[in-house]
């Protein structure tokens, strides 16, 4: 992101807003204290602030409140087998298309957690607004169940396969502006997860790693072709918001640069986010955005990483999984 033109940019009411959505998603309960402890490092309300600088308080609680939402979905269905991420999967859509009504009262947590962040968020969203998200949540819950029929069936992913993103807009250009910005985002987060994903057991859905796989490259080649791949997505999303056409009118056109803006934050955001929370470094992220060099942690023992479910899931320490380095070099 070094060329980036969009530079670092903080909501100002980041920490009121985060504090509050943080406060929400912690009423839960959805971890056992371990977990809660290794889940607060993410540092989630940060990532919303830095994607989304310029949005009103509450527009960014509704941000705040997704990535909360989209985390916890995430980290529970990742020790699941594709049956039960199945289930997961259409509880959170039920509870977002019937948003205003009480989830029964023995449903897994994701169903009412789904339920209050839209039911919240609604007001301050427009109809066709509201139809795309819940429509893109769709597919992002499809894309959850087949990355556990992945896991299940030890099924392998083309890197065109891999970076395949769903057309959501009817405008040819915005489109592309649209899945060059999640292009940049699915590498950029690949490239900070994958250490904590292979210490995990859990990286045959990470990009490296799939270009790895497919091209039967080396680690450092691996890396090379996916920061190929990431400057190639700048440069066409670059040069397409820059042919955004005119709609025909000036307040038409100004919302749609406002949108075309607001894609081109969050990729910035992501990146400073890898690097500032300590989902992925730990306390090490400035130390790694420097250098960017970072040393391959130890290995969780994949039984132990799958052995734990919900609330009990085992969420990896960064810094913890240092120490242990640090120990076994010594």
């Amino acid at each position: 992101m070094a060329n980036w033109p969009w530079p670092r940019a903080i909501n100002p009411h980041h920490e009121q807003v985060s504090a509050a959505s943080g406060s929400w998603v912690r009423g839960f309960e959805a971890f056992n204290p371990q977990a809660q402890y290794a889940s607060d490092l993410g540092n989630f309300g940060l990532l919303a602030a830095l994607a989304c600088p310029f949005v009103s308080k509450a527009h960014l609680r509704t941000e705040c409140d997704l990535v909360y939402v989209l985390y916890v979905f995430d980290d529970y269905t990742d020790a699941e087998p594709e049956s039960v991420v199945r289930e997961m999967a259409a509880v959170v859509m039920d509870a977002l298309q019937h948003s205003f009504e009480p989830r029964p009262s023995e449903e897994i947590l994701l169903g009412e957690l789904a339920r209050q962040f839209w039911a919240r968020a609604i007001p301050g969203i427009n109809a066709l607004s509201q139809q795309r998200f819940v429509s893109a949540m769709s597919d992002y819950a499809d894309a959850v169940i087949a990355q556990a029929a992945d896991r299940a069936h030890f099924k392998p992913r083309t890197i065109e396969e891999y970076l395949c993103i769903p057309e959501v807009l009817e405008n040819e250009i915005v489109t592309e502006v649209f899945f060059h910005t999640t292009t940049l985002v699915i590498i950029d987060n690949d490239l900070a997860s994958f250490n904590k994903e292979q210490a995990s057991c859990d990286e045959d859905w990470n990009l490296i790693y799939v270009i790895m796989r497919n091209l039967d490259v080396s680690f450092d080649d691996a890396m090379k072709r996916a920061v190929d791949l990431h400057t190639e997505a700048e440069a066409k999303f670059i040069a397409a918001s820059h042919d955004i056409p005119s709609f025909g009118s000036d307040e038409l056109d100004a919302k749609v640069q406002l949108f075309v803006t607001g894609l081109a934050t969050w990729p910035r955001g992501n990146d400073c986010w890898n690097f500032e929370s300590e989902r992925y470094h730990g306390k090490k992220g400035k130390e790694y955005r420097k250098t960017r060099m970072v040393p391959l942690l130890p290995k969780i023992p994949e039984l132990i990483r799958r052995g734990s479910r919900q609330r009990d899931v085992i969420i990896p320490v960064v810094d913890e999984l240092q120490r242990t380095m640090s120990i076994e070099a010594n």
